[in-house]
């Protein structure tokens, strides 16, 4: 039986509405919560990345959770804000890596719909979000040999690697179903990949043309999105 061992982290992520800076890249630690770094742009990714069916072989299980703060929660400002917003089926998840900021980070492929706002023009898109679940072995590595004594991790490698570290949000993380129709509020990146805004925050489900403002609890109709 697996064991689920929560991992508390504090960051504060900060929904900047700018475009991506150079200071995104400096590779900021979890285990520093006086970092900051907006969430417009996809964090530089650790490691080779782990697809989604082999995360079920780990014989031990541990969570990562992070505490977000937002300039916008509400979904006609995170709209506003968004490069890019598309409506789209989700086709499954493509991998998982482990992301500059120490936290897993999962790219799901989208059939898309129909871009509602800004110019896209493939018939997929691949829309990365924090969430799914990277090794131990990859978690450790990116951290500093003073960060895993302070953490406590003394794992040989064998062992790091049967360990899945998986992140874990319950009240406003992204869930995409594969096969399910989404508006998805996307940040744009200087290399043409793009990211969920505001977590899930930035996403809902399209349900009889209405879609639904996670800020409010309100059903707001697809038309009218924005104004």
């Amino acid at each position: 039986m697996k064991k689920a061992i929560v991992i508390t982290l504090t960051l504060s992520i900060l929904l900047l509405l700018c475009a991506c800076s150079a200071d995104q890249k400096q590779n900021p630690s979890v285990l520093k919560p006086d970092n900051e770094q907006t969430q417009l742009a996809v964090p530089d990714p650790v490691g080779e990345g782990t697809k989604k069916e082999d995360t079920a072989g780990y014989a031990e299980e541990r969570f990562v959770s992070a505490n977000f703060d937002y300039v916008f929660t509400d979904l006609n400002d995170v709209f506003a804000g968004a490069d890019l917003v598309i409506r789209g089926v989700c086709l499954g998840d493509r991998e998982t890596v482990l992301s500059s900021g120490g936290l897993p980070l999962t790219t799901a492929e989208f059939e898309v719909v129909e871009v509602v706002k800004g110019s896209y023009e493939g018939e997929t898109i691949g829309i990365s979000y924090y969430g799914g679940t990277v090794s131990m072995f990859d978690y450790m590595n990116a951290m500093g040999e003073e960060e895993r004594a302070k953490a406590g991790y003394d794992f040989t490698e064998e062992e790091a690697k049967n360990i899945g570290v998986t992140y874990m949000n319950e009240e406003n993380g992204v869930s995409f179903i594969e096969g399910t129709d989404y508006l998805v509020c996307l940040g744009a990146n200087d290399d043409g990949t793009y990211m969920v805004l505001a977590e899930g925050y930035g996403v809902s489900a399209v349900e009889d043309g209405q879609v639904m403002n996670r800020a409010t609890g309100e059903k707001i109709p697809l038309g009218e999105l924005g104004n």
